[in-house]
């Protein structure tokens, strides 16, 4: 099968650094980056490659997309942000005990997203979902049922509103391809983590990056495996 993978950064030092690197030449869809702006559109846009950036948006949804648009991006949107609830996330929807529902903010944005994709808006990506659910500490009961509780939810709330299955795609920062229940139904963008000054051996810190590339080759191999209509979607982290 052809391996859809997107490489994601967090910061322009490191999209420099690796961009004129031939150990990516082939492997990656496309490449995307977080903590940015609509301010930061145009200079993205300089890059030449970043098409997909990740963003809290609480308001004005609409002219984030349409900046983006006019950019040639899209976005990943979080529409809002929560930390203290049973799957760190989005503050977009309630878990009530044993099922989620959206919530006022939740209620908002899908009302407004369906009709943005309905209209013919080119800037949006995905859904954000979930953010480390495997991490307990800020995360306690995110388990996999819940989350595929979750993504059943958003799935059915889209259909709703007259969208199809790949019109809302749902994007989770899963954080391991390694857990045993992982597979199909959690997310469409499948998110992990690497750091080329944590977990990646090597003397030098190119030397880390080249450690981090070839354990990402080794888990979207695993991913396919598990997930193989969702995308893949690496973090290469610029702090250690």
């Amino acid at each position: 099968m052809n391996l859809k993978v997107y490489l994601v950064f967090f910061s322009l030092l490191l999209i420099n650094f690796l961009f004129p690197r031939e150990i990516l030449a082939g492997n990656m869809t496309g490449y995307g980056v977080i903590f940015a702006s609509s301010a930061d559109y145009p200079s993205l846009k300089s890059k030449g490659k970043i098409d997909m950036i990740e963003t809290v948006i609480s308001t004005n949804w609409k002219g984030a997309l349409d900046q983006a648009e006019a950019n040639g991006q899209k976005l990943v949107i979080i529409p809002g942000w929560q930390s203290n609830q049973v799957c760190q996330g989005s503050n977009a929807w309630t878990w009530y005990g044993s099922n989620w529902s959206l919530n006022s903010t939740g209620i908002a944005f899908m009302d407004f997203i369906a009709g943005y994709i309905k209209g013919g808006g080119k800037g949006f990506r995905a859904l954000y979902t979930v953010h480390e659910p495997y991490n307990y500490t800020h995360s306690p009961n995110c388990t996999t049922d819940a989350q595929k509780k979750l993504y059943s939810m958003l799935k059915t709330e889209s259909a709703n509103r007259g969208l199809t299955d790949i019109q809302l795609p749902l994007y989770a920062e899963i954080d391991t391809m390694t857990q045993s229940d992982f597979g199909p139904g959690l997310c469409d963008y499948c998110a992990d983590w690497y750091y080329p000054n944590g977990e990646c051996s090597g003397s030098t810190w190119e030397a880390r990056v080249s450690s981090c590339i070839t354990k990402m080759k080794s888990n979207y191999q695993s991913l396919s495996a598990k997930s193989p209509n969702s995308t893949f979607v690496a973090y290469m982290q610029s702090f250690g």
